[in-house]
């Protein structure tokens, strides 16, 4: 990490600044800020870390600073590439809210959630007790490191040192050795199990078992050949049943031919009693036949005598 500058801060709508721009860039030397009382010095300053942090040491939140629909807080700063962190907050209603950008060299700029924002600043900001200790003071001494306990003090030189990565490292070093010793433990149960087994007993069991698969594959093989004879027999057994099913579709079809036939054999035999009936009127026929022909000959004889 290179030393992180600070360039410019503007605040608006934060406690008693409106419209207020620190431009550094181009100070040298101690730089003082006067002014009266509450007039907002002590809070342009804490803005820088407002504007990093979201939070600042002596005044909160910086929803608790807003005072504006839209309070702004804007910084540029380097830390090896240009830096843009920008805050807008309105805490003027119920609920408050708040967009937070950070932008870092010509990387795109978050997406104005603050989520996403504390996400990116901590890569891009020291952690905010180094730069309290380090280059900051806050009003009524807050950050002095010489006032910081012992243990805070190692806190705050094992971050400048880079040394948290190494007890991160350490402390995960301490888990996977639980973690192997819990294996060992488990393999060594297992050993233990296995240096217990009688071998002799082991082995017999073992041939035991090889006797009765042998026996087992001789009645399987024993049995084979029946199997396929009965597979055979249902084979033969399901042909014998269609050729059962086809004849009996054949007599289905004969019993409707007969029934046809029985009915063409009615239909002839009422034929024939008609006709015999007829025939048996025929000579009844005749003789009426003769008469009328007689009569008709009687009739024309007579008709030249009565005219």
């Amino acid at each position: 990490m290179t030393a992180l500058r600070i360039d410019t801060i503007a605040v608006d709508g934060f406690g008693p600044l409106q419209a207020a721009h620190l431009d550094l860039r181009d100070r040298k030397g101690i730089i003082a800020l006067a002014g009266s009382n509450g007039s907002g010095k002590s809070t342009l300053l804490e803005s820088i870390l407002g504007a990093m942090y979201r939070e600042t040491p002596s005044r909160g939140k910086l929803a608790n600073l807003a005072a504006l629909k839209g309070s702004t807080l804007e910084l540029q700063a380097h830390n090896g590439s240009p830096i843009l962190a920008r805050h807008v907050v309105d805490a003027t209603g119920r609920q408050v809210r708040q967009e937070a950008i950070l932008r870092v060299g010509g990387d795109p700029p978050t997406s104005g959630k603050v989520k996403d924002f504390d996400a990116l600043a901590k890569t891009v900001f020291p952690p905010e007790e180094v730069f309290l200790a380090s280059v900051f003071s806050a009003q009524g001494g807050m950050g002095n490191f010489a006032d910081l306990s012992r243990d805070e003090r190692r806190q705050v030189l094992q971050r400048l040192l880079g040394l948290e990565r190494l007890q991160l490292i350490a402390d995960r070093c301490k888990e996977r050795r639980k973690e192997v010793e819990h294996a060992i433990a488990l393999l060594n149960a297992k050993v233990e199990e296995l240096l217990d087994v009688d071998l002799d007993e082991l082995m017999g069991q073992l041939q035991t078992a090889n006797m009765e698969h042998g026996a087992w594959k001789t009645q399987v093989d024993e049995l084979r050949p029946e199997l396929e004879r009965a597979r055979t027999s249902v084979a033969e057994s399901e042909a014998s049943l269609r050729g059962i099913e086809k004849a009996r579709e054949a007599w289905q079809e004969t019993g409707q031919t007969i029934d046809r036939l029985q009915r063409e054999i009615d239909a002839t035999a009422l034929s024939i009693q008609n006709a015999q009936r007829a025939q048996g009127k025929i000579p009844d026929h005749k003789i009426r036949l003769e008469t009328a022909r007689s009569i008709d000959k009687t009739i024309r004889e007579l008709e030249p005598t009565i005219a």
